[in-house]
Protein backbone atom coordinates (compact mmCIF):
# COMPACT_ATOMS: atom_id res chain seq x y z
CA UNK A 1 0.00 0.00 0.00
CA UNK A 2 1.28 3.75 -1.14
CA UNK A 3 1.45 6.58 0.98
CA UNK A 4 -1.21 8.01 -1.11
CA UNK A 5 -3.26 5.34 -0.33
CA UNK A 6 -2.95 5.17 3.10
CA UNK A 7 -3.27 9.11 3.81
CA UNK A 8 -6.42 9.12 1.66
CA UNK A 9 -7.62 6.77 3.57
CA UNK A 10 -7.48 8.78 6.62
CA UNK A 11 -9.20 11.09 5.10
CA UNK A 12 -12.83 9.04 3.91
CA UNK A 13 -12.49 8.06 7.85
CA UNK A 14 -12.05 11.74 9.31
CA UNK A 15 -14.70 12.47 6.72
CA UNK A 16 -16.93 9.73 7.84
CA UNK A 17 -16.34 10.91 11.31
CA UNK A 18 -16.97 15.02 10.83
CA UNK A 19 -20.28 14.17 9.10
CA UNK A 20 -21.57 11.83 11.58
CA UNK A 21 -20.46 14.07 14.76
CA UNK A 22 -22.06 17.52 13.00
CA UNK A 23 -24.98 15.03 12.28
CA UNK A 24 -25.44 14.43 16.05
CA UNK A 25 -24.47 17.97 17.07
CA UNK A 26 -26.70 19.30 14.57
CA UNK A 27 -29.49 17.50 16.64
CA UNK A 28 -28.66 19.56 19.65
CA UNK A 29 -28.35 22.44 17.55
CA UNK A 30 -29.14 25.82 20.59
CA UNK A 31 -30.25 28.43 17.17
CA UNK A 32 -30.25 28.06 13.76
CA UNK A 33 -26.71 29.87 13.57
CA UNK A 34 -25.97 26.63 15.22
CA UNK A 35 -27.81 24.47 12.73
CA UNK A 36 -25.95 26.19 9.33
CA UNK A 37 -21.92 26.02 11.09
CA UNK A 38 -22.83 22.32 12.13
CA UNK A 39 -24.34 22.04 8.45
CA UNK A 40 -21.12 23.37 6.48
CA UNK A 41 -19.35 21.20 9.06
CA UNK A 42 -20.69 18.12 7.66
CA UNK A 43 -20.46 19.19 4.27
CA UNK A 44 -16.96 19.39 4.38
CA UNK A 45 -17.15 15.86 6.03
CA UNK A 46 -18.97 14.77 3.11
CA UNK A 47 -16.32 16.82 0.45
CA UNK A 48 -13.43 15.17 2.50
CA UNK A 49 -14.91 11.65 1.91
CA UNK A 50 -15.71 12.03 -1.20
CA UNK A 51 -12.42 12.86 -2.43
CA UNK A 52 -10.33 10.36 -0.58
CA UNK A 53 -12.92 7.31 -1.91
CA UNK A 54 -12.34 8.53 -5.36
CA UNK A 55 -8.55 8.73 -5.11
CA UNK A 56 -8.63 5.00 -3.67
CA UNK A 57 -10.60 3.56 -6.22
CA UNK A 58 -8.42 5.22 -8.84
CA UNK A 59 -5.32 4.05 -7.50
CA UNK A 60 -6.65 0.74 -7.32
CA UNK A 61 -7.53 0.11 -10.30
CA UNK A 62 -5.33 -0.66 -13.17
CA UNK A 63 -5.33 1.41 -16.19
CA UNK A 64 -6.90 -1.24 -18.04
CA UNK A 65 -10.12 -0.61 -16.54
CA UNK A 66 -10.27 2.68 -16.25
CA UNK A 67 -12.52 4.10 -18.57
CA UNK A 68 -11.30 6.02 -21.16
CA UNK A 69 -12.57 9.42 -23.05
CA UNK A 70 -13.81 9.14 -26.10
CA UNK A 71 -15.17 5.33 -25.57
CA UNK A 72 -18.79 4.20 -25.55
Amino acid sequence: MSLLQVLFGLAVVLGTLLRGLSALAIFYAPSYEWFLLLEFVGGVGISVFNTGSSVIIADMSGTQNRPRRGCA
